[in-house]
């Protein structure tokens, strides 16, 4: 097992990395999987009103200061791709807080 050096506000942040061996001999580094936690642990800690097209990214600089948590906004919807956030304009997202603060894990 490989150390895991993401950032804790990275999405990957504290996931078991190992290697695995290819068919070719290759050793890649590979992620044990990320389950999305359930929506019903977090608290919201306030809602945005997005624009049609607007990335993740962009919503997570707004609300915290951070583009890099993007993830959270999409963990609390429920939804695993950052491109599925947004879908039409004037749509209200959920800003979570984070889980060590919504519910103690």
């Amino acid at each position: 097992m490989a150390r895991n050096e993401y950032p804790a506000n990275s999405r990957y942040f504290g996931l078991t990395l190992r290697t695995e061996t290819m068919v070719d001999g290759a050793e890649v580094p590979v992620f044990t999987r990320r389950i999305l936690p359930d929506t019903a642990r977090f608290s919201v800690a306030e809602r945005m009103r997005s624009h049609a097209g607007q990335r993740a990214d962009v919503l997570a600089a707004e609300s915290y200061g951070d583009p890099f948590l993007w993830w959270r906004l999409c963990d609390v919807a429920g939804i695993e791709d950052p491109a599925g956030l947004v879908t039409e304009d004037g749509q209200i997202i959920a800003v979570p807080l984070p889980l060590e603060v919504s519910d103690g894990a």
